[in-house]
């Protein structure tokens, strides 16, 4: 790897960077590679998410850069306590799917990922909110919640194979009545699977909202109808490879923000990968645009 370099813009910036638990064994090479293109960071890992408000909320006057080292669900958790007037987020993926890093495009191996962050800047850059949760790459409910809290009673292999987890949990699914209403559109029924989009990936990979971008100013908003499972299974692989728009099954559009009305209450949502109890039978998802600056 060439020599590394100060980022342009942040090389003398007060940086902390908030580390996944996952990433305690090679914090090592991360105070050896990290200084060399943010000298001011300063590397901690929580040990709670109550530990993680704490810290984040105390920088605010003190870090201009909050960089987060981890995946999707750690960028959310830190992304509900930056401060988005006076802060700059960026990432260092480090997590299993990295969906929304991988959509930037950040490489494959640890030391080109650092040696990218030396050539970022901020820019604005939109983000999503689900009642008042904010999120960076995906939200919704349905299918995908069913998985993660499939993921949740697992252990070993299966744990980290999204695809398996979704198929168990699609097997014990149960819908309900919803209507969904974005501006002039509006459709009553049962669906598998209600997402608000801000970047295109999903699952470690899966081009679910091929036509996402980051600073439209628009939500990408995805609903999977209920219909045979065995037709929602058909739909995988094209769904992967984003050549699912189009299906009788799926309504696809871009809209700035639409509502959910359901029959029972949301018990759960999922942003980014984590979950979130609701209880609610009324759920909003919208675009802020431009709504915080990230380093990209």
């Amino acid at each position: 790897m060439s020599k590394l370099s100060n980022n342009r813009q942040f090389g003398t910036a007060q940086c902390l960077a908030i580390l996944s638990h996952t990433q305690l064994m090679q914090l090592e090479r991360y105070r050896e590679l990290l200084p060399q293109v943010l000298p001011g960071v300063q590397i901690i890992c929580p040990d709670s998410l109550d530990d993680m408000r704490r810290i984040v909320t105390n920088s605010h006057s003190t870090h201009e850069l909050v960089l987060v080292i981890g995946g999707d669900g750690t960028l959310n958790r830190v992304l509900q306590h930056v401060d988005l007037q006076r802060q700059v987020l960026a990432i260092l993926p480090s997590g299993t799917g990295n969906d929304f890093a991988t959509f930037i495009g950040f490489p494959a191996s640890l030391e080109k990922r650092v040696a990218h962050l030396q050539d970022l800047e901020a820019r604005e850059t939109d983000y999503g909110l689900i009642g008042d949760i904010r999120y960076m790459n995906s939200a919704g409910f349905g299918i995908d919640t069913e998985t993660l809290q499939e993921r949740e009673r697992r252990r070993g292999i299966i744990r980290s194979n999204y695809n398996l987890l979704f198929l168990l949990a699609l097997a014990k699914m149960r819908t309900s009545q919803q209507r969904i209403t974005a501006g002039e559109f509006s459709e009553s029924g049962h669906f598998y699977w209600i997402l608000g989009m801000n970047s295109a990936l999903i699952g470690g990979g899966t081009k679910i909202a091929p036509d996402a971008r980051i600073d439209d100013g628009l939500i990408d908003m995805l609903l999977i109808r209920e219909t045979s499972k065995f037709d929602m299974i058909r739909l995988m692989p094209a769904a992967i490879k984003g050549q699912h728009i189009g299906s009788s099954m799926v309504e696809y559009r871009q809209v700035p923000e639409f509502r959910v009305a359901s029959e029972d209450p949301v018990a759960v949502l999922a942003a980014d990968g984590e979950c979130y109890d609701w209880g609610k039978r009324e759920v909003s998802l919208r675009c802020v645009p431009a709504g915080l600056r990230m380093l990209r």
